[in-house]
């Protein structure tokens, strides 16, 4: 195994395993030369796309909080209410 495949391998293993990590650093050293690549005709919608992955893995989605159902009210019936309302008039 030549040393070139060797590193290839080697880092396709760690991508596959920190692809997280790999994004950051990525991000963190070169933000600049990535977002004057996102503006390529060719190639903008990868890098594009890679910025919207960085932002969403230091930006994660708010915890979904479980809502409760609303209490049901029941009333009583239009005719007890004025039934009520006459005896107090």
């Amino acid at each position: 195994m030549s040393s070139l495949s060797f590193f290839v391998a080697y880092v396709l293993i760690v991508v596959q395993e920190n692809i997280k990590d790999v994004i950051t650093h990525i991000m963190l050293n070169y933000e600049d030369r990535i977002k004057e690549l996102s503006e390529i005709r060719f190639c903008g919608q990868c890098f594009k796309g890679f910025i919207r992955r960085y932002e969403m893995n230091i930006h994660p989605a708010p915890l979904e909080v479980e809502e409760k159902p609303l209490p049901q009210y029941v009333f009583p019936p239009l005719s007890a209410l004025t039934s009520l309302i006459k005896k107090i008039l």
